[in-house]
């Protein structure tokens, strides 16, 4: 049995719609964390850190810490945690300022998290610093940071967004005049 132009048009417009809706939903999803960039057992605890975007990108980036007990896996939530981005030189490294990470900046409240800033492309270390006393713990781990992306790759998403919008709603008002 051929289902009808009008019934079968829907159909295709709904299912294009919900389509793009989830397309567009696990593009814009977004979550605390990013790629492990480094996990190491200090003592009695174990440290991961995890850098956002992936890859990193020169601009912002988004740091964060889970700090765990060794023995049982729960999460440390009491420490003084500070993260920094260090340009590799070379042999040489050029410092950048340590900034605090907590659990404020970060939207799953178990990961410390701050922002941070890098100048451009290139080889970079990032490193964390641990404090719980009496405990003191640093990690660090080479990062390579891209160039950013052109403004279009960026705001690919909205670009594209605003006519689907509008091409749905004429489809959808074509369709109801029929």
């Amino acid at each position: 049995m051929r289902v009808g132009g009008k019934a079968a048009a829907r159909a295709w417009v709904g299912g294009g719609g919900l389509l793009a809706l989830f397309v567009l939903a696990a593009t814009l999803a977004r979550g605390d964390g990013g790629a492990v960039v480094v996990q190491e057992r200090r003592g009695d605890l174990v440290v991961s850190v995890f850098a956002a975007p992936v890859p990193l990108r020169a601009g912002p980036a988004d740091v964060s810490v889970l700090l765990q007990r060794a023995d049982d896996d729960s999460a440390v939530l009491e420490a003084e945690v500070a993260v920094r981005l260090v340009r590799e030189a070379g042999r040489a490294r050029a410092g950048g300022d340590w900034v605090r990470a907590d659990h404020a900046q970060a939207t799953n409240r178990i990961l410390y998290a701050a922002r941070l800033e890098t100048s451009g492309p290139g080889r970079w270390i990032l490193q964390a610093r641990i404090g719980l006393p009496p405990i003191r713990v640093e990690v660090e781990a080479p990062v390579e940071v891209q160039p950013p992306l052109p403004p279009a790759a960026r705001f690919w998403v909205w670009i594209v967004l605003a006519p689907l919008v509008v091409v749905l709603f004429l489809l959808h008002q074509w369709l109801r005049d029929r």
